[in-house]
Formats: C-alpha cells, structure tokens, sequence
C-alpha cells in the first residue's frame, strides 16, 4: 500500500482527542479511539493511504522536518511509495529560527 506521510505537532497527533469517550485518564482504549479518529486516519482513508506518523504528540518546525527526513531517506522510503505529504506547523514560538539576512 502507498503511503502519506503527516508531520507537526500535538493537532496532528490528535491529542486531546482521547477526552470525547468521557475517561478522565489515558488508556490503551481510548487511545485506540483516538487512533481511529484523528483527523489523519480519517485523510489516510478517504485516499486509500497507509498514514506514517510520529508515535507522540508535540515538537517544533525543525523535529517535523527532521521527522519526514528521517521516513523517506533514512528509512530507504526514497519517495517511491510515498504518494502525498502533509505538513502542518506549530506555533512560531516553540522553536528559536535565527536569520541571518536583512530582508
């Protein structure tokens, strides 16, 4: 099966999500729910993708890059069976960007 790779943060992850089956604590059971409802589950489905994520929540712009990095050259996915990529960003804040030119 043909991949999508999704990258970003805790809304990516779904966090929080695990809250709407009324548990006051996380489990292996609502985190299945979670799983089963996030919103890349549901975007992996509607194209008939196998999603690729990260196993936790957080993380900042330069730990997503990094992360896609990482699924296509490290783990030899060369793009070759990668078909799409989302890309969400986090707030601006959670990661220091230093440039180096005026604009």
């Amino acid at each position: 099966m043909d991949n999508i790779i999704f990258s970003g943060c805790s809304y990516t992850y779904g966090e929080g999500l695990w809250r709407e089956t009324g548990d006051t604590h996380q489990n292996s059971k609502n985190q299945k729910y979670l799983e089963e409802n996030r919103w890349l589950t549901k975007v992996s489905n509607h194209f008939g993708l196998n999603p690729i994520c990260k196993g936790y929540n957080g993380g900042n712009i330069v730990g997503s890059i990094k992360f896609v990095y990482d699924e296509i050259k490290n783990k030899n996915l060369n793009g070759s069976n990668t078909k799409l990529l989302i890309f969400q960003t986090t707030h601006f804040s959670r990661h220091e960007l230093s440039i180096d030119e005026q604009i």
